[in-house]
């Protein structure tokens, strides 16, 4: 295995312990999105950063639309991820909303 499948692996190991936590775990899931965001940036170096509320956008969508097919080591699909609880109707849309412009600009997994 060389060091993209193991990083690939670890990253995708980040992201499925983001997506499972808890809406009221969100330091946790805040740490876990900054890591997965500095080891994507290293795996994807000519790509400017993800930000945090980028990811859990992300998180949202499957992953064949916003992550490189080299990383997601053959899985596709969306994630179980819950918007947080004390969101609104109105704050969760604006919130997925402002990311999902973050998302679309970039290209999508091959």
């Amino acid at each position: 295995m060389d060091s993209v499948d193991s990083n690939a692996q670890h990253l995708l190991g980040l992201i499925v312990k983001a997506a499972q936590l808890d809406a009221h775990q969100q330091a946790e899931r805040h740490d876990l999105l900054r890591q997965a965001s500095a080891l994507l940036w290293w795996l994807e170096p000519r790509s400017p950063p993800r930000t945090i509320a980028n990811l859990l956008y992300c998180l949202s969508l499957p992953l064949e639309q916003w992550l490189d097919s080299r990383l997601r080591q053959g899985y596709e699909g969306t994630l179980q991820f819950a918007v947080p609880r004390h969101c609104t109707g109105n704050q969760s849309s604006h919130w997925m909303g402002a990311c999902a412009a973050d998302c679309e600009k970039r290209p999508q997994g091959n």
